[in-house]
């Protein structure tokens, strides 16, 4: 048995339960935060959802959040989260500086490595 990687009636399917399917799509991820050069960054890559269509990317921009940016850097400057599933990972170095950001409340699971000194 083989299995499927394509449906090619998914376009012909009524547009409401399109976007239900993409909305329950995403997958938790573990977003590795570190610092560099005073910008947040994460080697974790963008949702491949975001990238797979223009009714995808429209849809799940409602569910994910354009976090961490760099106010006066490109505007591209900034991840993709989705604070309900994704668990963000920081060093314990960090986890002050991630408790002083603005958006420190919407984040609902945090892993912090620590380690003994």
């Amino acid at each position: 048995m083989s299995l499927t990687t394509s449906f090619s009636l998914f376009p012909s399917l009524p547009p409401e339960l399109r976007r239900r399917i993409w909305e329950l799509s995403p997958q938790s991820r573990e977003v590795r935060l570190f610092l560099r050069k005073g910008t947040w960054r994460s080697r974790t890559k963008t949702p491949s959802e975001l990238h797979t269509c223009h009714e995808a990317r429209v849809t799940l921009a409602n569910l994910y959040t354009r976090a961490f940016r760099v106010p006066t850097a490109d505007i591209r400057s900034y991840l993709w989260i989705d604070f309900t599933i994704d668990t963000i990972r920081i060093d314990q170095t960090l986890l002050s500086l991630v408790v002083a950001l603005p958006l420190a409340s919407d984040i609902h699971l945090l892993a912090v490595d620590c380690t003994d000194n």
